[in-house]
């Protein structure tokens, strides 16, 4: 028992199916593209695109590891309280409607 859970633990290559090296193989080629396109959408200098993708591309995880901090600490976060702003507004123009709908005897 103690030998089959080390083999586990040691993620030996005898204990994976096929299944989860293609559903890993699938995901890595995800991520690689999300990544590489948000690069190539992004308003960096060309250069700085180039070394992005390169390094995605050449260095698999640690290139999309990278580029994901990267752009974590770049991070608008404005964008995060502007929703918060237009949320409530929202929910105070519903509020209003339901209360004039109110004085006129409307019922929603």
């Amino acid at each position: 028992m103690k030998e089959a859970f080390r083999n586990l633990m040691e993620m030996n290559p005898q204990n994976l199916i096929p299944e989860v090296y293609i559903s890993l193989l699938i995901i890595w080629v995800m991520v690689v593209i999300s990544c590489v396109w948000s690069v190539l959408g992004s308003r960096m200098n060309g250069v700085l695109k180039a070394f992005w993708a390169i390094a995605i591309v050449a260095l698999p995880l640690v290139g999309a590891l990278a580029y994901s901090l990267f752009c974590f600490t770049r991070l608008d976060f404005r964008m995060l309280s502007s929703r918060a702003e237009l949320a409530k507004q929202l929910s105070d123009s519903k509020k209003r409607a339901k209360a004039a709908a109110a004085d006129r005897g409307i019922t929603a």
